[in-house]
């Protein structure tokens, strides 16, 4: 199976989803947004860390206030173990991620309400701007035997890198990013508000999972599920 990197900003499949008569409940908006990414992403990936920007929210025309900021505008939850060589740190400077033994639905809408509620100024409503999630890891297609190996070959720039694989339940699994020369995840997801709209990126780096790649049937799969629970693919 040959693998390449696809360059910045990857593969990206855009689904939208009509929100307006939750718009005002940032809470179950974020319920929503985080069911999403793991009915799109059963049996084929995993978020190992998520990022949060929050704005005041005018809740009326629902739309994040330009100012003033939140005290605590940007926050990050990130599993406690991560794979050898993972990079999982904000992007924002002096922002240290919350960790947690496991990372999963529950946990992860737990983090969004406790953070979103840890604003007790006399401003309107701390709403979520979008939630960032940059490291993951993905489960490789069982395709040609390749359980006896620890690695994987992926083309990088004209380079070739040997790619750490993980074995668990069976399957193997890659992640990322791992550095400098590995830059993006697999998988990266992001899920943003737009006046009574929510809208889903799901941005594929690996060729594995691209269009024509062994992986992109488990793609289709995935969109598919999310069409039925009411996302339109844009």
């Amino acid at each position: 199976m040959r693998v390449r990197m696809h360059d910045f900003p990857g593969v990206t499949v855009r689904l939208k989803r009509d929100v307006e008569e939750v718009a005002e409940d940032h809470i179950r908006l974020a319920e929503m947004a985080i069911g999403a990414l793991y009915t799109f992403s059963e049996g084929l990936c995993l978020p190992l860390s998520m990022e949060i920007t929050a704005a005041y929210w005018d809740d009326e025309f629902d739309l994040p206030l330009p100012s003033p900021r939140p005290r605590r505008e940007h926050g990050m939850l990130r599993r406690r173990r991560l794979p050898e060589r993972l990079y999982a740190n904000s992007r924002y400077r002096n922002e240290l991620p919350t960790l947690a033994e496991e990372f999963d639905a529950v946990t992860a809408a737990s983090f969004i309400k406790g953070f979103l509620s840890s604003d007790d100024s006399d401003e309107p409503a701390v709403g979520w701007e979008d939630l960032a999630f940059n490291a993951t890891a993905a489960r490789l297609p069982d395709d040609d035997g390749r359980h006896e190996r620890s690695s994987i070959r992926i083309e990088v720039a004209g380079h070739h890198l040997d790619h750490p694989i993980e074995r668990h339940a069976g399957s193997d699994w890659i992640y990322g990013p791992i550095g400098a020369s590995i830059l993006h995840a697999p998988f990266e997801f992001q899920v943003q508000r737009d006046q009574g709209e929510m809208v889903f990126d799901v941005t594929i780096y690996w060729s594995t999972w691209s269009p024509g790649g062994p992986g992109w049937a488990d793609v289709e799969k995935g969109m598919a599920a999310l069409t039925e629970d009411g996302w339109v693919q844009d």
